[in-house]
């Protein structure tokens, strides 16, 4: 009998150990399993973003945008071309000296040089939808209050909206990429039928460069900058605000001081430091679009605008990060 009880707990000892055993091993797999990793947050803020409505929203006019404008532009200077200026007559080709884009004033539908510099022009067009988007990513979640819930399942902020911003910046850079290649293609349609030279010189691979790779890569620092006023306001309407007062309220701000300053050197200086007049000047813009600046104004290469707006991005992302780290959701 007592044999019989002894074998019984033996046995039970043995039942329980195995269980034991297997729920470790089940939570260990499970938690090697759910392991948090930026990986799997990058993954996750893609496909939050794609289920945004306002997602495929912006998406679309970032490519809509630029498309229509180059092509009617196109086919305006089209038109143009083919009549004398002096007296109307219709000319056979494209030969007359016709002005392109809404900055550079002096270009000739002559070549592939023109084509590129006039979708070049229009590469900013979409600039204050991709902006928009960027603080549409960030204040969505603090308006519906789901901010809670990701940061309850990314508990570490910093790599959760550093995830969100990768994800955005590919967005970004992926549809502007997108937006150039078939803007390009609606101009070279516009112009066909057209003989027209190739690239020349170093603008065989300046040009290409600049639409398809500067571009996308200016837009990216210009949602870093949004990114960081969604992040710093918190609320939706706070950071588009934001957004429109540096692109489009400040330079006319500034436009009015300078015309009232008699054209100061300070006030040129200042208008080039506006994020909207950098990205123009960054992509090949001219140097006096937008507002008028003196003649003895000191006028920003393309590579210190482009510093001009990487710094905006950087001081505009770092305040905005440091502000959601320490902010109470």
């Amino acid at each position: 009998m007592s044999e019989q009880v002894a074998n019984q707990q033996v046995q039970s000892s043995e039942s329980n150990a195995r269980q034991s055993n297997a729920y470790k091993t089940g939570r260990s797999m499970n938690a090697q399993h759910l392991r948090l990793t930026f990986m799997h947050t990058l993954k996750s803020e893609i496909v939050k973003l794609r289920g945004l409505a306002s997602t495929w929203w912006c998406m679309a006019l970032t490519i809509v945008l630029p498309v229509v404008f180059s092509f009617i532009i196109a086919i305006v200077q089209k038109a143009m071309s083919k009549v004398d200026i002096k007296n109307g007559a219709n000319q056979g080709k494209s030969s007359a000296a016709i002005t392109v884009g809404p900055s550079n004033k002096s270009s000739l539908i002559a070549s592939q040089d023109s084509i590129f510099h006039l979708v070049i022009s229009f590469a900013s067009v979409s600039l204050i939808v991709l902006a928009i988007f960027a603080v549409l990513a960030v204040t969505a979640e603090h308006s519906t209050t789901s901010i809670q819930a990701s940061l309850t399942a990314v508990p570490r902020r910093g790599m959760f909206f550093t995830a969100k911003f990768i994800a955005v910046a590919i967005y970004v850079f992926v549809v502007q990429l997108i937006a150039m290649a078939v803007s390009l293609g609606a101009a070279e349609l516009a112009f066909i039928g057209d003989s027209t030279s190739g690239l020349s010189g170093s603008n065989a691979w300046k040009l290409p460069l600049t639409l398809f790779l500067g571009s996308p890569a200016i837009m990216v620092v210009v949602a870093a900058m949004a990114y960081g006023f969604g992040m710093i306001c918190k609320s939706t309407a706070g950071g588009i605000m934001c957004v429109i007062g540096a692109v489009m309220i400040l330079p006319s701000v500034l436009s009015i001081i300078m015309f009232a300053s008699n054209f100061a050197k300070w006030n040129s200086i200042l208008i080039q430091l506006l994020p909207a007049t950098a990205v123009e000047k960054f992509l090949g813009g001219s140097p006096n679009s937008g507002a008028q600046l003196p003649q003895n104004a000191y006028i920003f290469t393309w590579w210190q605008s482009g510093l001009v707006v990487l710094a905006w991005g950087v001081v505009m992302y770092a305040i905005g990060h440091v502000v959601e780290k320490h902010r109470d959701i």
